[in-house]
């Protein structure tokens, strides 16, 4: 099979042009199956001086060697076997994990040894052979914007959770899920510390999982509405408690609809606070006619995001052919502290989707300064604080945690979104600016 061109390696590692000039003969045929990983083998005969033949090895040799890359590379970017076809047709790529190079005898490519090899040599021919591995999926070569500049913001304004938006079935393509890339510029006053990015993957529109403490129910003892700037629509819950004494700040009702639209999926906890106290735990749980179904970790709450573990809603298992009865289910905050008066101001209870893929971008002391961006392309997490196309501009600011945010073909996505500054606490007017892009995927070219 020919082709327009057939690349190995990236632009950072180098690579090897299997249609040029040197190359006499290619055979390279894709193959297909259910495993991860796909053995083939790229072979060619070369033909020129010696001197150029050995040149192009030793390119090949280097290339095949820096495919593998160290695990936490921020820098050299992943390596692909490239492939375009037909010069009409579109351009492919598939993430390569181990390349090895070898010289074969020019018979080992024919049916019979009578072949004329010490004629192949006198014409300054040499037969070489690639064997790789590869990912099980061909990806477009070219990246497909889906959201440009999209600003969200770290709370609710009237009642709308702008730190979501939605993502239209009709922008995902290709046969295969697929996992986001993206720019998050740091549009705010103050330097963004750790996000939490999860994606709802089936669900168009978005259900109130921004959960806004002011509009708990059955509040505890010490606990009253308060006023402040900094927090969604301006309030939120103070609470100043006994210590040794397990105090339920207050709960939620979950109805029918909400746990419909739950689908049984996890969802991650992400409590927004403010003033907490020293040594202040927290933990979350579900009850239903008052016996606890579900209870999570228990927490050491401190000013921004604290994370109190996954929550299946509703907590058992959904069958959406059945008739469903709308039954509630009760969202419960608790707190305790062993000593010392107990205190905080609680803002809003974030249920951050699991199951479509969830990421934290872990502070790694400095944040996210104002105006600089986040990117994430090709498996790379790297902050650029001026020209993209000057290496020195670009550094490590925050360490990916997670296996990535992913969409699927012809569904609706709604991406969500919760972050706490760099200096500690947060504010939920802070904003970012966010560019979403992807490749679409298939099995075969």
């Amino acid at each position: 099979m020919s082709y327009s061109s057939l690349y190995l390696g990236s632009l950072t590692a180098g690579q090897i042009d299997f249609t040029a000039s040197i190359i006499r003969h290619l055979r390279y045929q894709p193959v297909s199956s259910d495993d991860d990983i796909l053995e083939e083998t790229i072979t060619a005969s070369l033909q020129g001086s010696p001197s150029t033949i050995e040149d192009w090895l030793e390119t090949v040799s280097q290339v095949c060697g820096r495919v593998r890359r160290s695990p936490g590379d921020r820098v050299r970017q992943a390596s692909y076997l490239t492939c375009q076809p037909t010069t009409e047709g579109e351009t492919w790529r598939s993430p390569v994990e181990s390349a090895v190079l070898e010289l074969l005898p020019a018979h080992a490519l024919r049916k019979s040894e009578s072949v004329e090899t010490p004629l192949e040599r006198q014409r300054g021919v040499t037969w070489v052979q690639v064997r790789l591995e590869r990912r099980d999926y061909w990806e477009a070569a070219q990246i497909v914007p889906l959201i440009s500049s999209q600003v969200v913001e770290n709370g609710c304004t009237d009642g709308q959770p702008p730190n979501n938006f939605g993502i239209d079935a009709g922008l995902l393509t290709g046969s295969l899920a697929a996992p986001l890339e993206f720019e998050i510029t740091n549009s705010s006053s103050a330097a963004v510390g750790s996000l939490w990015l999860g994606i709802d993957s089936r669900i168009e529109s978005p259900r109130p999982y921004h959960l806004e403490c002011e509009d708990m129910t059955s509040l505890g003892s010490g606990v009253s509405t308060t006023s402040r700037a900094d927090f969604s629509q301006g309030a939120g819950l103070s609470f100043s408690g006994s210590p040794g004494t397990e105090t339920r700040i207050g709960m939620y009702s979950l109805d029918g609809i909400d746990l419909a639209y739950g689908y049984n999926r996890a969802y991650r906890a992400l409590l927004l606070a403010m003033s907490t106290s020293d040594d202040l735990q927290g933990w979350v749980q579900l009850v239903h006619d008052g016996t606890v179904l579900v209870r999570g970790p228990v927490a050491s709450l401190g000013d921004g995001v604290t994370d109190l573990g996954v929550l299946n809603i509703p907590p058992w298992p959904y069958d959406p052919a059945a008739i469903y009865t709308p039954e509630s289910v009760n969202l419960e905050l608790w707190a305790y502290q062993e000593s010392g008066t107990p205190s905080a101001a609680f803002d809003a209870l974030k249920l951050l989707p699991v199951d479509g893929g969830t990421i934290m971008l872990a502070d790694l002391g400095g944040g996210l300064p104002v105006g600089e961006t986040l990117v994430y392309q090709d498996g790379r997490l790297i902050t650029y604080q001026g020209d993209r196309a000057i290496e020195a501009e670009y550094y490590a600011s925050h360490h990916l945690r997670g296996e990535g945010l992913w969409v699927h073909p012809g569904e609706h996505a709604r991406l969500h979104f919760a972050w706490e500054r760099s200096s500690g606490g947060f504010d939920a007017g802070d904003s970012l600016t966010v560019s979403l892009y992807y490749r679409r995927r298939q099995r075969w070219i």
